[in-house]
């Protein structure tokens, strides 16, 4: 029984430590260059600003959406062009950032003019960031934390645990199944009554830690406040005419 004991001790030392890692934009194509042929050779505001705006384009072509939204903030800091913000704005809605969306449609209203024929739309889009943000404020800090992956995390290592002492336990019956015939019958018998006892015991491990895994998924992934509906925006842009605004 030593040997047992000593088999299930390992088993669960080696899943535990197993375990432990687990405990361009609704957007205006912006132009940079200048008429100088010679000012795209100087490190220019305008030269530079250009070439953060086209960094931005090819960013944010690729998807990555908060690349692009610092590159168009540089280029803004460059050359302060109100359809950059847009960009900015656009590029962060899409990154899953709305505060920092907001700010920049804000700012990207404060520039324009109020008779811009696209205000309405952005008003609308802005109302509806500032009540996303709004609900993500008052429901910061909801939710059960860490404690589902923990408990899925244990689970796991419960489950790990039972299939090594499953797998052992099938051995064994096996060594003593193919015993030679001059092995005495108690010897075979005790061997076949630990080789049971450890595939019981991991068959119960292992049952028990897939369900405790499965329940602590469930309940990380299910648990917390309900999101509100996605507000209904109407940006004046219909599918396949998104492009990124501005020009140099």
């Amino acid at each position: 029984m030593v040997r047992f004991w000593l088999i299930v001790l390992a088993a669960l030392l080696v899943a535990l430590l197993g375990a432990l890692p687990l405990a361009a934009p609704t957007t205006a194509a912006a132009q940079f260059g200048g008429d100088d042929p010679e000012e795209d050779d100087e490190d220019t505001p305008q030269t530079l600003g250009r070439d953060a705006f086209q960094s931005g384009q090819s960013k944010f072509a690729r998807g990555n959406y908060g690349g692009a939204a610092d590159d168009f903030r540089e280029a803004y800091q460059l050359s302060p062009r109100a359809e950059l913000l847009y960009n900015i704005g656009e590029c962060e809605t899409r990154d899953g950032e709305p505060r920092e969306a907001l700010l920049a449609f804000d700012a990207y209203l404060e520039a324009i003019s109020p008779m811009h024929p696209r205000r309405a739309a952005i008003v609308r889009r802005v109302e509806a960031l500032r009540a996303e943000v709004a609900w993500l404020d008052a429901h910061e800090g909801e939710g059960p934390g860490a404690t589902p992956w923990i408990v899925a995390s244990i689970g796991g290592a419960v489950a790990v645990a039972g299939g090594i002492l499953l797998g052992v336990g099938a051995a064994d019956l096996g060594s003593a199944n193919s015993a030679p015939p001059t092995t005495p019958p108690s010897e075979v018998d005790d061997a076949r009554g630990d080789a049971y006892v450890l595939i019981g015991v991991g068959v119960g491990l292992l049952t028990a830690g897939l369900g405790t895994l499965i329940g602590g998924l469930y309940w990380g992934l299910t648990s917390g406040p309900e999101a509100p509906d996605d507000p209904e925006v109407e940006v004046g842009l219909g599918p396949g005419t998104l492009h990124l605004r501005g020009t140099f």
